[in-house]
């Protein structure tokens, strides 16, 4: 039963003017078109042309056969959320403040956090020079208390980034105002707006994040399976939680483990049981309380325990205030960090233009 999702009818970007190739059927055609309008009409989320021209790039590692249309399996992945049944845990609601545990909670918890999904098309220097211009010099930054760390690293292992998160530490260290701007080869796609808080929400993937590469670790090379999509909907969800918090947490920003950690001087590790590593063990959790329901019939023994690694695996770098006093860095550790998304007095936070 397809869970009933309120959120405002957006125009997606996508690549549905892109012709499809010589071989596919008419039924898959018309198929096509369908998941593509529906998604233009019920996604509150733009993925840019740019994540479709990443796969055309021939540099790209990847098998572009297989991926005829990255923006659409992308797409499949939000419309397989759509159609879970997923349990309703009250305890992980209150947790992440939303109504329910629904799929069209986290539809919609995740799109009040994530605006825009776009290519890691460029090296970390050329996507800030090309895709943000500084718009004027902002007085009131004392405010603000900056984190000394971000989650974001461009070392060409990373297949998803918030690069929001980078950029308002960048803002608050700088003293600017950032304004971002899309200008594809299509006029008619082109955009731009003022960053004016955390919640402008810009999650940049890389071609791995579709790859089977990517998938091999978890699903036996098959990106299509639903572990595939679990993992990759998890990670997503873990970059929307940087669009979350403020002060000396703002973005939620990972933390050095502590000397006591099994990775310890590696900065991946949470300082609270409200961070992004927490949010997709909790969203993988219940698909794991699914499978056990029967809820999701599908399941066979092998896919839980491929889902009981994937949660422990996050889990595994969410410190806890009982195990550890304070994190690498000598920041108290603790239960929950209030989730308040700084926002930037006197930039108001437009709506992005879209077709």
């Amino acid at each position: 039963m397809q869970t009933s999702i309120n959120l405002r009818k957006i125009k997606t970007i996508s690549a549905a003017s892109c012709v499809l190739l010589a071989s596919t059927s008419a039924l898959a055609e018309r198929k096509y078109k369908e998941d593509v309008k529906y998604y233009n009409d019920n996604m509150a989320v733009i993925i840019e042309q740019s994540v479709y021209d990443m796969f055309e790039d021939p540099s790209s590692n990847v098998d572009r056969e297989s991926i005829k249309d990255p923006i659409l399996e992308i797409m499949m992945d939000f419309k397989y959320l759509n159609q879970s049944s997923l349990p309703n845990d009250l305890q992980m609601a209150k947790k992440w403040q939303i109504k329910d545990t629904s799929a069209g909670s986290w539809m919609n918890w995740f799109s009040e956090r994530v605006k825009v999904i776009t290519a890691a098309d460029h090296s970390r220097n050329e996507f800030w020079t090309k895709r943000f211009t500084i718009e004027k010099q902002f007085p009131f930054f004392e405010k603000m208390l900056i984190a000394q760390n971000t989650n974001s690293s461009d070392n060409g292992e990373s297949v998803a980034s918030n690069v929001t998160s980078d950029l308002i530490l960048r803002m608050g260290r700088d003293g600017f105002v950032y304004k971002y701007e899309y200008k594809p080869q299509d006029p008619l796609q082109a955009y731009s707006t003022l960053i004016g808080g955390l919640h402008f929400g810009l999650v940049k993937i890389s071609a791995a994040f579709l790859s089977d590469n990517y998938s091999l670790k978890i699903s036996d090379k098959n990106r299509f399976s639903f572990i595939s999509r679990v993992y990759r909907l998890s990670t997503l969800l873990h970059e929307a939680r940087h669009s979350d918090g403020n002060g000396d947490h703002v973005t939620f920003g990972h933390s050095l483990c502590p000397k006591e950690h099994p990775y310890s001087g590696v900065e991946i590790c949470d300082r609270s049981q409200n961070g992004p590593n927490s949010v997709a063990a909790d969203f993988i959790d219940l698909y794991i309380k699914g499978c056990r329901s029967g809820a999701n019939a599908i399941c066979t023994d092998s896919e839980l325990d491929r889902l009981e690694g994937l949660k422990l695996k996050n889990l595994s770098v969410v410190l806890t205030p009982d195990q550890y006093k304070t994190d690498g860095a000598n920041k108290k550790v603790v239960k929950y960090l209030d989730a308040t998304p700084l926002k930037i007095d006197g930039i108001p936070q437009k709506e992005i233009p879209r077709n």
